[in-house]
């Protein structure tokens, strides 16, 4: 059931129904607090994917604060060159450029999914080049463009994990 509610709202949340992704990923959330041994990943997964919600919905402070569970429980329980570490960490980035002042913190996080993503991902891997425009975009004098990366594909998050594990070009 909770991961049948986590895929179902991640559809709703893609879609526009954003209430409904919401309350998706909120009862998800008990079910795995509830009925989950604490190494379970399903629960980050769910505070990452409502982060994402909350991102589509502008809404940058319950959306970072989300996302930085997620990549806490995420580092409790996975190495410390994960490639979801990279994701989470490309999206916390993400949601910093909208909060002021907050351009030398947004790039920590870009620094940290890219350095991931380039020993994790082969060359031609668009999340890797997602990341690559975010930190040229944080680093350049003139980073006009940087709200715009990777707006096209906010609901394609999930990193293909199959990927990480093929040889490097």
């Amino acid at each position: 059931m909770p991961a049948y509610d986590t895929r179902l709202a991640d559809a709703h949340r893609c879609d526009g129904p954003y209430e409904r992704a919401k309350t998706l990923l909120n009862l998800a959330m008990e079910i795995f607090k509830e009925n989950s041994p604490s190494n379970f990943t399903g629960l980050p997964l769910t505070k990452h994917t409502l982060g994402l919600l909350y991102f589509a919905l502008q809404r940058w402070d319950p959306a970072l604060e989300s996302l930085l569970e997620a990549l806490q429980i995420r580092e409790r329980l996975l190495s410390h060159d994960h490639p979801l570490l990279a994701l989470t960490s490309y999206h916390i980035a993400r949601v910093y450029l909208h909060k002021p002042d907050e351009q030398e913190t947004a790039l920590k996080y870009a620094l940290r999914a890219l350095q991931i993503r380039q020993a994790k991902l082969p060359r031609s891997h668009l999340n890797l080049h997602l990341s690559v425009l975010l930190v040229q975009s944080l680093t350049s004098t003139n980073p006009s463009n940087v709200h715009s990366i990777g707006k096209h594909f906010s609901c394609s998050y999930h990193d293909n994990i199959l990927d990480y594990h093929k040889p490097r070009d």
